[in-house]
């Protein structure tokens, strides 16, 4: 039987070509597949960067304790009203939260803790209302100005010959209340938001109260009277007339600048060594009763300085105030410089940007 022959112009070599052009159409068309994937991929992941990733990445870290930017936006809605300000003002908002985060930190190792009733009463306060019965000390009429433009307090009294409290009720206040979130909600600000930064507020408040209690009450004080000048030159003049045997309330009188205290012969009353500019306590905390400083400059001036009375003195209220929040100033510089901070400058740049 007779051998069949090949159809004519088809050959091996024209299998071999087309089949190797078959698996290159393949070749490409799964590497466009791949690509494509890819493409989409990389698309799908910058999307979810910007619109998920990102805004769930903090703007800071402290001591291992992020602070989220949805947190930190709506610290910064809340102080800084104007949009075109909140940009200027980011880098101070997040050290302040930074701060907080300091403050609640140390306030919980103390055993510290800021309930959601103290939030509330703290609202409660802002508002005037007292839940517990208690009358408010706010006359009719007036109220806090944070909140002035927003609420009303109490409806118009009638013609008294003194202003006398009105009650304010609960029903009011759930009124007043809602009128103000409202008017925070147009800025962007939710309840979250505000309680927030109450809760901050009232950690910090009670940590002073912890330091209070360490902070002496007892200090070592001086009483001194000065007399103060503008030139060096003018205060050696009024030395010299002193040694001379010049009376010192009559030269106060006509020479100090101090308009406080010229005419009671230049008498500042008793003081603690951190009421004073430092280069005036150090001389009056070191010099001897009843002797008279050579010229001291300070900011103010030059200073004669003598010293009245030296001894250890129960402080006042106000001194005490200014004690405590020396020593929370220094506890916060020394935590804030020991403690392990990291602040993410492109998500606070892009939060505050859209904010």
């Amino acid at each position: 039987m007779a051998k069949k022959k090949a159809a004519p112009g088809v050959t091996k070599k024209h299998f071999a070509r087309a089949e190797r052009e078959r698996r290159q159409s393949r070749w490409i068309l799964t590497g466009t597949i791949v690509i494509a994937i890819l493409a989409i991929g990389l698309i799908g992941y910058g999307l979810a960067n910007e619109k998920i990733i990102k805004p769930k990445q903090p703007v800071a870290v402290v001591n291992g304790e992020e602070i989220g930017i949805k947190d930190f936006k709506g610290r910064l809605r809340l102080l800084i009203g104007n949009k075109e300000e909140r940009a200027t003002n980011a880098g101070q908002i997040v050290n302040s939260m930074i701060s907080d985060v300091l403050v609640r930190q140390e306030a919980e190792k103390r055993g510290i803790v800021v309930s959601e009733d103290d939030v509330d009463n703290a609202i409660y306060k802002l508002f005037g209302y007292y839940p517990d019965g208690t009358p408010t000390p706010i006359p009719t009429g007036t109220l806090d100005p944070a909140v002035a433009a927003v609420v009303t307090q109490t409806e118009e009294a009638p013609s008294t010959p003194l202003p006398t409290a009105t009650p304010y009720t609960k029903d009011k206040f759930e009124q007043d209340y809602e009128k103000y979130m409202d008017h925070l909600a147009e800025n962007g600000i939710n309840e979250a938001d505000l309680r927030s930064y109450f809760k901050a507020a009232l950690y910090k408040e009670k940590l002073l109260d912890s330091i209070r209690a360490e902070v002496p009450n007892i200090e070592d004080q001086v009483s001194a009277r000065h007399i103060l000048v503008a030139e060096k030159e003018t205060a050696e003049e009024i030395l010299g007339r002193l040694k001379e045997g010049d009376d010192w309330e009559e030269l106060a009188a006509e020479y100090s600048e101090d308009e406080y205290s010229k005419d009671r012969g230049g008498d500042l009353g008793w003081f603690t060594y951190g009421m004073l500019v430092p280069e005036f306590a150090d001389v009056a905390f070191n010099t001897p009763i009843d002797e008279i400083s050579d010229p001291v400059e300070t900011s103010y001036g030059w200073h004669l300085i003598q010293v009245l009375e030296h001894e250890e003195r129960p402080i006042s209220d106000y001194a005490l105030e200014q004690a405590v929040q020396r020593a929370f100033n220094d506890w916060l510089i020394a935590e804030t410089e020991k403690a392990d901070i990291d602040i993410m400058q492109e998500q606070l740049l892009m939060a505050a940007a859209t904010a």
